[in-house]
């Protein structure tokens, strides 16, 4: 639903701002925050890096947009905001979709079998 409402103009605007949180929260603060969050935890380093590639990120992202923007953020600065956050969602939607399913039998073929059951 999201990806249809965006225009191509606003996203070229706030393009090089778009990508640059895209691509930190995506590459770098999620994937980081996964593995700090996840130290002294019994799961295999790379369940802890799986962590931090997928996750829900929209839902949250659009929760705190709507908050900021009903508390009071508006102009150029809102619609710069909401345009970042609107493509960082499609770009994480976009990658998530592409890269899940070679992740996901990557994980099943090299690490699984040498992962103990936690429940």
């Amino acid at each position: 639903l999201l990806g249809s409402l965006l225009r191509l103009e606003p996203m070229l605007a706030y393009g090089g701002y778009s990508l640059l949180v895209a691509g930190l929260l995506i590459f770098l603060i999620r994937p980081v925050g996964a593995w700090i969050s996840t130290i002294g935890s019994p799961l295999h380093p790379a369940s802890r890096l799986l962590c931090g590639w997928f996750g829900i990120r929209g839902v949250g992202s659009i929760y705190y947009l709507t908050y900021a923007l009903g508390d009071g953020l508006k102009g150029e600065t809102a619609e710069k905001i909401a345009w970042i956050t609107f493509t960082t969602i499609v770009l994480s939607v976009i990658l998530h979709g592409i890269s899940s399913t070679p992740l996901m039998n990557w994980y099943e073929r090299r690490i699984k079998p040498d992962v103990p059951d936690l429940i």
